[in-house]
């Protein structure tokens, strides 16, 4: 029996199975790159989103209600209003709760598919414990 026929097919085998492997390597390479360029391209997108958001946020104030509490008992409430600073963090002002007041709105659409509007709107005081409800109906259309 020829013992090099065996080599040379194995040989022939390998250099096939190494220039397949080569080639599906190049193959990947471009794959990679491009999911890098998307990856990029979305942490681009995902900065710039972040940008706005806390621009348009700087436009804003609101309430920051903390309440601690220990086994279901609550301790400690502080009420802050809050803002964005010019250095771009939140600035805490301190609320009397005493002093808050709570507004409510319900919004409902116009007939016809129209805009929505103030249905009902409550503002209660904690203090004194005034309210005020309004209610908004029957509107028609012109």
């Amino acid at each position: 029996m020829d013992n090099t026929r065996p080599s040379k097919i194995n040989d022939i085998t390998l250099k096939s199975f190494g220039i397949g492997v080569l080639a599906l390597a190049s193959l990947m390479v471009p794959a990679q790159q491009a999911r890098g360029q998307e990856m990029q391209q979305r942490l681009a997108e995902i900065k710039q989103s972040l940008a706005f958001n806390k621009q348009v946020l700087a436009q804003y104030t609101w309430m920051d209600q903390q309440i601690i509490s220990i086994k279901g008992e609550q301790k400690k409430e502080e009420l802050y209003n809050v803002q964005m600073g010019p250095d771009g963090k939140p600035q805490k002002t301190p609320v009397d709760p005493s002093d808050a007041v709570n507004v409510n709105l319900q919004f409902a659409r116009l007939p016809n598919g129209g805009p929505f509007h103030v249905a009902t709107e409550s503002i209660n005081r904690v203090s004194k414990q005034p309210t005020i409800e309004i209610i908004n109906t029957n509107y028609q259309h012109m």
